[in-house]
């Protein structure tokens, strides 16, 4: 989840000028479009917002706008403890060098090709597809191993339009995860309600789709207003089965953005029973952190320890 403010104060009067997303559907009230801060163009550039022409499409890709129609069920582990993120460069080193049980990989690790520059513009390969060979490393023998799909937005966006073609969910079930987590399609404030809704219910579709193949999920939660952060409450209390959700924290950085993550973990952590697992930055909040109820799930333990390592052998080098 990504969000953002030119200036977070400021809010946009103009919004039912600007936007139709409540007349498109009523799931939408009329004050999320408080925040909008241009009129939504309909180009299908980056969102696909209330005045784009193949609309109904898009909402049919994500399995229509109510997200009590995904229902998630199955297996949804309680996780309560921080998760180690596995890099790249760890791969080769024993299962001994983590002593955790539960670790984790990001999707970009298990794909045959990661994305790639083009006249200036990233993209994703056509014939682009799950590889799992990775988990054959040592690192992971012995372990319960968590995916985390979250990654940038043409990496998501080219994996869903291509789920069917590559037997995405199926590829994915293979991997005898311990959980995975959602896709972590962008919301980004001040952009239209109804681009964001489809977004949370292609995340949760995304859910549905492993579930049924009996693949423990962790839902993504998206919420950048207080309206959505309410339809995440009700759905989460009506599945009580969902011990766990993840929030990507990982492109939040600037004060707006980790507020309304701030708000959203506090939410959560008031009128539901889930635990909350950061997928990158920690929330600076001495109530969320003492909740015992938030965890986090990153590279950076193994990125300093990497540093103090190199670091050492550069010295005992130069003392030889």
């Amino acid at each position: 989840m990504r969000s953002f403010l030119s200036n977070g104060d400021q809010t946009s009067l103009l919004g039912n000028l600007y936007c139709d997303a409540d007349f498109v559907s009523e799931l939408i009230a009329a004050d999320e479009k408080v925040m909008i801060r241009e009129r939504c163009g309909g180009s299908g550039i980056n969102i696909i917002d209330c005045h784009y022409v193949g609309l109904e499409d898009f909402i049919q890709d994500a399995g229509g706008l109510n997200m009590a129609h995904k229902s998630t069920g199955g297996i949804s582990p309680l996780i309560s403890q921080n998760v180690t993120v596995i890099p790249r460069d760890w791969f080769d080193r024993p299962a001994s060098s983590i002593e955790d049980d539960i670790v984790g990989i990001r999707l970009g690790d298990i794909l045959s090709k990661q994305p790639r520059r083009r006249w200036g513009t990233l993209t994703l390969s056509d014939d682009v597809h799950v590889d799992l060979s990775a988990l054959s490393s040592p690192v992971f023998q012995g372990k319960q191993v968590i995916l985390f799909c979250s990654d940038v937005d043409v990496v998501i966006e080219g994996l869903w339009w291509r789920r069917n073609a590559i037997g995405l969910f199926e590829a994915i079930a293979a991997g005898g995860f311990y959980a995975v987590s959602a896709m972590n399609f962008s919301l980004f404030i001040g952009e239209c309600p109804l681009g964001q809704l489809i977004n949370i219910n292609k995340s949760l579709a995304f859910c549905d789709a492993l579930s049924n193949l009996d693949v423990p999920v962790l839902p993504h939660v998206y919420a950048v207003n207080d309206h959505q952060r309410a339809k995440w409450v009700e759905y989460l209390n009506q599945r009580p089965t969902i011990k766990t959700i993840v929030i990507n924290t990982q492109l939040q950085r600037d004060r707006y953005s980790m507020r309304e993550v701030a708000l959203t973990v506090k939410e959560l952590l008031e009128h539901t029973h889930v635990n909350v697992l950061l997928n990158g930055r920690q929330l600076r909040s001495d109530t969320v952190n003492s909740s015992g109820r938030v965890f986090t799930a990153n590279q950076s333990g193994l990125k300093k320890r990497a540093i103090i390592e190199n670091a050492l052998k550069r010295e005992s080098a130069l003392s030889a």
